[in-house]
């Protein structure tokens, strides 16, 4: 869906950007990785993340390892994860706590796997985001 919203998004009153969960998600199996330690990585696999772990993922993804949709770290590993921005950033993939995803990483991927869609208005001022799939029944 391609939304324009007539808005000039070089105002900073102006900028649209938000998340939302969607009841049927978007038709697709995301795949979460989470950076934690600890009590926050059995949290995160408890939540049903598919990749959870430290500096190991670092080195996995240094490497040219990117079999991942969403990313998630809590605080203690951003300074970890930072070495990957230049790899990751360019993807849409660094975790950014603006998004809402670092502290609570356990309902963060509670939320990314039942089908949130996180939507920013572009320097056109339009709105590109999925909302569902073609084959959804009417109800969905």
């Amino acid at each position: 869906m391609a939304i324009r919203l007539g808005v000039n998004p070089k105002h900073a009153d102006q900028m649209v950007r938000g998340t939302v969960a969607l009841p049927h998600g978007v038709g697709k199996e995301v795949k979460v990785l989470v950076f934690a330690k600890g009590e926050k990585e059995r949290e995160a696999r408890e939540a049903g993340a598919d990749f959870v772990g430290a500096e190991e993922l670092v080195e996995k993804i240094t490497g040219g390892w990117m079999d991942f949709d969403k990313t998630i770290a809590t605080p203690d590993m951003m300074g970890t994860v930072g070495k990957l921005g230049k790899v990751l950033g360019p993807r849409g993939l660094m975790p950014n706590p603006k998004w809402g995803r670092l502290p609570r990483c356990g309902t963060a991927v509670k939320e990314l796997k039942a089908g949130r869609v996180e939507f920013k208005v572009d320097k056109t001022g339009i709105v590109h985001t999925t909302v569902g799939k073609i084959s959804f029944s009417a109800d969905q």
